[in-house]
């Protein structure tokens, strides 16, 4: 799961503006990046660790600065976007973990003044400049089960 998170990261990075510094052959990306986690924050091991984690691998390997955000309230959390979105002139890219943000982010409409949102654990109406990302974390250990308890007769798994 980290190295979907890291990898998708990084393809967002590598498949969208960047510029080329001439003189040092490096890719430097042209915005910024913010992560707006739930209120809960980190530590609780799930996917918003893997974001994390993944973010950090990122940042490592193409060297760019992220800003994390942790709300303490929804309310507070839809603040802080229509603030950023509003009167940010750079564009940036904004991670948004865990469904709670979902309606948030739908409330936009599309309307993101040339930044891009990449929801995690949510599913976004579909708008230029917004993505969503799901996971089922617990699909391949049903499946496994389900396809394992099919091999022996009479299991009532």
């Amino acid at each position: 799961m980290k190295q979907m998170i890291f990898f998708t990261i990084l393809n967002v990075f590598l498949f969208s503006s960047c510029s080329k510094n001439k003189e040092s052959l490096t890719f430097e990306p042209s915005y910024s990046l913010y992560v707006l986690l739930p209120t809960q924050g980190f530590g609780d091991r799930s996917f918003v660790d893997d974001i994390y984690e993944g973010v950090e691998a990122a940042a490592l390997n193409v060297n760019f600065e992220v800003d994390y955000i942790v709300p303490e309230t929804l309310e507070e959390a839809g603040q802080w976007l229509s603030n950023f979105i509003g009167s940010t002139q750079k564009p940036s890219l904004i991670i948004v973990a865990g469904n709670q943000f979902t309606d948030i982010v739908n409330a936009f409409q599309g309307q993101l003044n040339g930044h891009k949102i990449l929801l995690f654990e949510g599913i976004a109406d579909e708008y230029e400049g917004v993505a969503s990302v799901f996971f089922h974390t617990y699909a391949p250990s049903y499946i496994a089960g389900y396809l394992s308890a099919n091999l022996i007769d009479n299991c009532r798994a």
